[in-house]
């Protein structure tokens, strides 16, 4: 185990350590982490504590680990001749992480060639699961079989049926029949749900029926209103109303198919009569048109004039047309001929100009070859002025490196002084604290000694405080073993006075006495009153002094251990030379020692912290007196440089023109000279081509003029020939003149919609006089008739066979819902009777299943009631040895308190007084027999269930110190029994007498720190 609960480091516990004793005891102090060892056997395997109030992993870490320790366990075990290592680790949030770390999970098989893996991927579940099919418990089995915890095998003795109930559910697994009653409740519910639907439904049927018949007087409306029938009783009623619209269904299909047939003449007349009133109507509208489209004749006269007009016109438009576009053509080649003869006077003006400006131009040849020659000159001294300019940059490069190594040697020559200066110091300091510290070595040594003597004093010091204290106590409760002794002795005198009293009640003069044997007695009866004292409050006040005394022989044994511990320090003392008078003058002594030592240490600190910064003063100071020596000579290589390098310069100047001094006056003058050649012959090259330009733009322009002009009088030519031709065609067509002819002009659409509103003018007149004189020659011979009078009748006449027909389909839907509603209540009943009979088989089944008998059991309880019974057998085989005979567990069947199911409780019966009674009537020390023994028969029951599983180890957690001396005898017999058959029994405990009877001890001992640690010991 490592950080696990008090366990700061990592504590091993090898059990083949106990050598063969296969009983132990586990021993130590409140607290010290005996019970975290059967926790680290529970985590290890199944991940959770030992006990139900400690399952929680969170609360295993120990409080005394480092950040950098995980908190895990590690369990090697052996199962089935096969051993196995697990490891569960798990995580932690380190300081400065925001995430828990370090969780891992391991299950290997230990075989000869090595660890295989038991599961395929490491993790939790799959550990878990083959943890479980391995050992083939689960970690509730595993609690009452392997782990007896503490105080937790106790509850299935004393706890009530309900508790049990959940008890040997988790153990024996019969969950399944629980949720069998569940299912079956759930089933209950939804059975009564559809009965009660369904009953509902056939009591609707009433109220159906009123709503689907009308009320007449009927054997069916008053058997409904009476409100006393059965469903037999509805049904016939019904089928009786159902049978009368059946037969009045005939009579109204009678009443209808005559009056539908009287309907059906009459609307014939009315039509005959209506078509004859039609043909007159339509006869007068036709008149009516005929006269309206004779009135407008001698409009579509005027149309039809103004379509031929329109007609003869369109022949002339296409040579109209011709003549337009010619006046446009010379009016368009009029202005272009303007255009040209001005473009003309404009390209002859600036022709005069260009020559003006080629003349000016032509006069400047001798300027511009001056400038080409200055170009060439500058450009000869540019190769001179390039080299005298990387002279001159040289020349100031080397004075600038002669100025800044000047600077640096400067700069080193006085870092160097101040560096010599801090050395000188620091040699000083450093010499004068190696004198202080010469007597520290002695000190140290005298220190040492002077701490091995206090902490043996301090040893004595605590050792003699306890010793006084185990006095006190240890006189304290001789005080309380008297008084308890004494009144133990009083209650015994009572007890035998009260003894002697019965006995001397019973003998009868002349009679010998059972004790003495003599037939003369001198007091025959005595009356002991209320001093009357039982066996019971002997065996109390017996137990008390028991328990006294055990207290007394516990203070006396430690006082001893503490006297010889005392013995023990005193030679240690005596060793060192110091006696236990001097703990204060040791005290003082160490504290102004360890004062001087640690200012001693401090200034050996100080020392060792100027040490360092001297060497590296050494070596600056070494390294500056080598960089001042390099730096002189480079000094001295610059100045002899610069005077080179400024020799060449001044020889190389005094060849250059003094009027260009510098190579960038020489490129300004080069630039000017360059720009002003190419200003010259970039204007007499714009001169030459602006001359070339005007000479083109001038022929050009003349030449445009001359084609504009004979194009013009060619398009006038022709448009005289088209005005000759457009007059005589208007001549041809009787236009006498020109606004004639375009007054009479319309376009093509306008001609075909005039066309068409003449063409169908004459159309409609011809077939309107057609058919009036058709409708005349129809008519001859026949009158108009008044229709409102049959239609009135034939109004009459629909509604009677309307009415009718509304009967007689009200009668048929009668008999379709009495019909619909007869069977509906079949089927209602029927499934009514199916659902009752549903309900009642599983209410009967979940009746059986919820314990709804006279005792109150359930099915569950019932199956558990066998386990419990088993167990019980097992668990009394033991009793009856630790009981001496006395006592007998029992399962009850009596009923608990407000009608609580039952079954599962547990009776003792008392074989001294030939009764039973409630286990909880039992003393602390009969409980714990019981509640051992109970347990230990559980555990046979489970394993025997299990598939014969044999688990061959047991840990029993506390519970031996409220036994008395006789009891815990028993009790260690049973165990001893237990582990010759072959287990490892281990048992938590603080009773001496239970150690005393053990040789093998787990001892675990809380450390000062806080912290514990184990160890085997085996006696």
């Amino acid at each position: 185990m490592s950080a696990f609960g008090p366990y700061k480091f990592t504590e091993t516990i090898d059990f083949t350590e106990l050598k063969g004793n296969r009983l132990f005891v586990i021993s130590g102090a409140t607290g010290a982490g005996k019970t975290t060892i059967f926790d680290g056997i529970c985590f290890a395997l199944y991940g959770s504590g030992s006990g139900e109030d400690r399952r929680d992993t969170k609360t295993m870490r120990s409080d005394f680990a480092t950040d950098d320790t995980h908190t895990s366990v590690e369990l090697v075990f052996e199962i089935h001749n096969r051993r196995y290592r697990i490891l569960r680790q798990l995580g932690h949030v380190k300081k400065g992480n925001k995430g828990a770390t370090g969780e891992r999970y391991e299950f290997f098989e230990i075989q000869a060639t090595g660890e295989v893996p038991v599961v395929e991927r490491q993790i939790v579940s799959e550990i878990n699961k083959k943890v479980e099919e391995i050992i083939g418990l689960t970690l509730d089995q595993f609690s009452q079989i392997v782990m007896l915890p503490q105080g937790e095998f106790r509850k299935l003795l004393t706890s009530t049926t309900e508790n049990k109930e959940a008890i040997l559910r988790k153990i024996f697994k019969t969950e399944p029949y629980k949720m069998i009653h569940e299912k079956l409740k759930e089933k209950k519910i939804i059975a009564e749900a559809e009965l009660r639907k369904e009953q509902l439904t056939q009591d609707n049927f009433t109220e159906k029926i009123i709503a689907s018949f009308p009320l007449r007087e009927s054997n069916l409306f008053t058997l409904i209103n009476e409100a006393n029938f059965n469903t037999f009783q509805l049904v016939e009623a019904l089928k009786e109303e159902t049978t009368f619209y059946k037969e009045k269904i005939i009579q109204d299909e009678r009443k209808y198919e005559e009056a539908y047939d009287l309907h059906m003449n009459k609307q014939k007349v009315y039509h005959e009569t209506k078509a004859i009133n039609d043909r007159f109507i339509e006869l007068e509208v036709k008149e009516q048109q005929l006269k309206a489209l004779k009135e407008r004749e001698n409009e579509f006269l005027e149309k039809q004039q103004q379509l031929d007009s329109a007609e003869r016109a369109s022949i002339i438009e296409p040579i109209e047309a011709y003549f337009n576009e010619l006046e446009l053509e010379v009016r368009g080649k009029r202005t272009l001929l303007e255009k040209a003869q001005k473009e003309n006077m404009i390209a002859e003006d600036n022709l005069k100009q260009t020559e003006i400006i080629f003349t000016t131009e032509s006069n400047n040849k001798e300027a511009r070859e001056k400038s080409v020659e200055m170009v060439i000159y500058l450009n000869s001294l540019l190769p001179i002025f390039e080299e005298l300019e990387i002279k001159r940059k040289e020349l100031l490069l080397l004075e600038k490196g002669s100025l800044e190594a000047e600077q640096k040697l400067s700069t080193i020559a006085a870092n160097l002084q101040k560096h010599k200066n801090l050395l000188k110091e620091q040699k000083l300091e450093i010499e004068k604290l190696e004198e202080l510290l010469e007597p520290l070595d002695s000190k140290v040594q005298q220190l040492t000694l002077l701490q091995v003597q206090h902490n043996k004093l301090q040893e004595y010091k605590v050792v003699d405080q306890e010793l006084h204290i185990l006095i006190s106590a240890e006189a304290k409760q001789q005080d309380k073993f008297e008084q308890c002794k004494e009144t133990y002795e009083d209650i015994e005198q009572q007890w035998l006075g009260n003894q002697a009293n019965l006995i001397a009640s019973k003998l009868v003069e002349g009679e010998p006495c059972p004790v003495c044997g003599s037939k003369e007695h001198s007091t025959l009866h005595i009356d002991i009153g209320e001093s009357f004292v039982d066996e019971g409050e002997l065996r109390m006040a017996k137990a008390a002094l028991n328990k006294e005394e055990s207290t007394l022989l516990t203070f006396r044994a430690k006082k001893e251990t503490a006297e010889a511990q005392i013995q023990k320090v005193l030679v240690q003392l005596k060793e060192h030379e110091v006696e236990a008078e001097l703990v204060e003058q040791v005290e003082t002594n160490l504290l102004d020692l360890q004062r001087e030592v640690q200012q001693l240490r401090l200034k050996k600190e100080l020392l060792f912290s100027l040490k360092q910064p001297y060497k590296e003063s050494i070596a600056k100071v070494e390294n500056l007196e080598q960089s001042n020596l390099e730096m002189e000579a480079f000094y001295r290589e610059q100045s002899s440089q610069v005077k080179q390098a400024r020799a060449v310069y001044e020889s190389k100047l005094s060849t250059i023109p003094g009027h260009i001094p510098t190579l960038q006056n020489l490129q300004t003058e080069i630039t000017f000279a360059t720009k002003q050649k190419e200003q010259l012959a970039l204007a007499w090259e714009n001169v030459q081509n602006r001359m070339q330009s005007s000479h083109d733009a001038c022929t050009t322009a003349r030449l445009a003029l001359e084609h504009t002009s004979k194009s013009l009088q060619e398009a006038e030519v022709k448009r005289e020939k088209a005005l000759t031709q457009f007059r005589e065609s208007l001549s041809k067509a009787t236009f006498e003149t020109l606004e004639e002819y375009l007054a009479a002009k319309l376009t093509e659409t306008e001609r075909s919609v005039l066309k068409y509103q003449c063409e169908e003018y004459k159309q409609r007149l011809h077939t309107f006089t057609e058919q009036v004189r058709e409708r005349k020659g129809q008519l001859e011979n026949k009158t108009k008739v008044e229709l409102k009078p049959l239609e009135d009748e034939l109004n009459q006449l629909k509604e009677m066979y309307e009415q009718a027909l509304t009967i007689c389909n009200s009668t048929k839907e009668y008999v379709k819902a009495g019909k619909e509603i007869e069977d509906k209540i079949a089927s209602t009943s029927e499934r009514i009777t199916l659902l009752e009979e549903q309900v009642h088989r599983i209410m009967d089944l979940y009746d059986i299943l919820r314990g709804h008998n006279q005792k109150k059991i359930s099915f569950e309880r019932y199956v558990q009631i066998e386990y419990l019974e088993q167990i019980v057998q097992a668990a009394n085989e033991r009793l009856k040895h630790m009981s001496n005979g006395q006592f007998q567990l029992l399962r009850s069947d009596r009923q608990e308190t407000h009608g609580k199911q039952s079954g599962l409780g547990l009776d003792v019966y008392d074989a001294y007084t030939g009764q039973k009674r409630d286990v909880k009537t039992l003393s602390g020390g009969e409980k714990f027999n019981a509640s051992l023994c109970l347990a230990l028969g559980m555990a046979d029951v489970i394993q025997s269930f299990q598939g014969n599983i044999r688990i061959e180890t047991m840990f029993i957690d506390e519970g031996f110190g409220s036994l008395d001396e006789e009891s815990l005898n028993k009790a260690i017999d049973t165990l001893v029994d237990l582990q010759k058959s072959g287990r490892m029994i281990g048992v938590i405990s603080h009773v001496a007498e239970l150690k005393a009877a053990i040789p093998a001890i787990l001892e675990v001992e809380k450390q000062k720190a806080g912290y514990s640690s184990t160890k085997f010991v085996i006696k």
